[in-house]
C-alpha cells in the first residue's frame, strides 16, 4: 500500500504567531526563551495536526526562526569573517546575519528558485571550513519524538547549499569537503533514533555545467555510505521542475536512493522515463551496488498535490499518476506526497 508524506509544514502559525513573536523579540520586549517557547508550540501543533490527518511521513527540521538556508549555513559554521567566530549558541549573531547590525551588513537576499520567498545567500571563502552543529535537526527530531510523533528530518542538501552560495568562483568545488560533514549529521540523527532523512536538492532541476552531476553523484555516495553504516534511509527530494529536462533523472535514479521525490505538478512528463529507468535497474540488480551487496529497490515519491497555491487538487489527474506508478512498481514502492 502506498504511503503518504509532505516535504515540509507551515511555520508562521495560523494567526502569524511566529511573526509577532519575532517582532517582539527584536524590539526587546520578550527574551529568547519566550521566542523559543512560541516556536515549540507551533512545531508541536503542526506535528500533531499532521499525525491526526493520518500522514505516514511527517517532516521535522524544516521549521526555522528565519530562513532554512540561513539555518543550514549556521549549522555548518558558514559565518562570514566580519562576524567573528561562529557562536551557534548566540541567537543575536544568528539574527545579525539575517538583519545586520550597526557595524555589519547582513547576508544578501535572493529569491528561492522561482517563488516569491527570499532566502539568505551564504558567503564562502576559498579556505572555507565546515564544522557541524547538528542541534537544529536533532533537537527538533527529539522534540517531536517526545510528543509521540516520529518524524523524517529534512535538510537542504550539500549540492543545493553550495549552488546557492557565493564568494568563490566555483562553490561546488567544495562538495568533497562538505559531503563528509553531512555524513556526520546522518550519524547524529541515527544516534537520536532517526530512521530516515530527507535531503532536499532542488538545484538538480536547473541546467548544469559540465561535471556538476558527477560531483553531485560523488557527494551522494558519501552520504549513502554514511546512511548505510548507520541504518538510515535517504530520500532525495527534488522540486520546482523536472529532472529529465536537464538530463539529471537517470543519473539520480542510478544512485539508487532509498526514495526519490519528483515534482509531478510541475513536470508530470517525468514519471514515465522515471519508471523506465527504475525498471532497467530492477532488471540489473547488481548494477551500481557495493560489492557483495544486493541493492535496495528505490521507492518513488510522487509530488501530485500542489503545495504552492490554495486551489483544490485535480484528484482524477493525481490518481492517474499514482495508479500508473503503483501498477509499475507496486504500492509498497510508492509514496503519495505534495509537490
Amino acid at each position: 500500500m502506498a504511503r503518504s508524506a509532505v516535504l515540509g509544514l507551515p511555520r508562521i502559525g495560523p494567526d502569524r504567531e511566529l511573526k509577532f513573536a519575532l517582532e517582539s523579540h527584536w524590539a526587546g520586549r520578550t527574551d529568547a526563551a519566550t521566542l523559543h517557547a512560541t516556536a515549540r508550540g507551533l512545531r508541536g501543533a503542526s506535528w500533531r495536526s499532521a499525525q491526526a490527518a493520518g500522514l505516514d511521513t511527517i517532516p521535522s527540521g524544516d521549521f526555522s526562526l528565519y530562513d532554512q538556508v540561513l539555518d543550514t549555513a549556521w549549522a555548518l559554521g558558514v559565518v562570514p569573517p566580519r562576524y567573528g567566530a561562529p557562536d551557534r549558541g548566540d541567537l543575536g549573531q544568528y539574527f545579525a546575519l539575517a538583519r545586520g547590525d550597526d557595524a555589519r551588513r547582513p547576508l544578501e537576499l535572493t529569491k528561492w528558485f522561482d517563488t516569491n520567498y527570499h532566502h539568505l545567500v551564504p558567503e564562502l571563502t576559498a579556505d572555507q571550513a565546515f564544522a557541524l552543529d547538528p542541534r537544529h535537526w536533532v533537537g527538533q527530531f527529539e522534540e517531536a519524538l517526545a510528543l509521540g510523533v516520529r518524524t523524517r528530518p529534512v535538510a537542504i542538501g550539500p549540492f543545493t547549499f553550495l549552488s546557492l552560495s557565493k564568494g568563490i568562483d566555483r562553490p561546488l568545488d567544495l562538495l568533497p569537503r562538505l559531503a563528509p560533514v553531512y555524513g556526520e549529521l546522518i550519524g547524529a540523527l541515527a544516534r537520536a533514533g532517526a530512521r530516515e532523512l530527507q535531503i532536499d536538492e532542488p538545484a538538480l532541476v536547473r541546467d548544469h555545467a559540465r561535471g556538476d552531476l558527477d560531483a553531485f553523484a560523488a557527494a551522494w555516495r558519501t552520504l549513502a555510505d554514511a546512511a548505510r553504516e548507520h541504518g538510515v534511509e535517504l530520500t532525495l527530494a527534488t522540486y520546482f521542475a523536472g529532472l529529465d529536462a536537464v538530463g539529471a533523472l537517470e543519473p539520480a535514479i542510478a544512485l539508487r536512493p532509498d526514495e526519490l521525490h519528483l515534482d509531478l505538478v510541475r513536470a508530470p512528463e517525468q514519471l514515465e522515463p522515471a519508471l523506465a529507468a527504475l525498471a532497467a535497474l530492477d532488471a540489473d540488480p547488481a548494477g551500481h551496488a557495493p560489492s557483495g551487496e544486493r541493492p535496495a529497490r528505490t521507492r518513488l515519491s510522487l509530488g501530485v498535490v500542489d503545495g504552492r497555491n490554495v486551489w483544490a487538487t485535480d484528484l482524477d489527474a493525481a490518481l492517474a499518476l499514482v495508479d500508473r506508478a503503483t501498477t509499475a512498481l507496486g504500492g509498497e514502492r510508492v509514496t503519495v506526497a505534495a509537490s
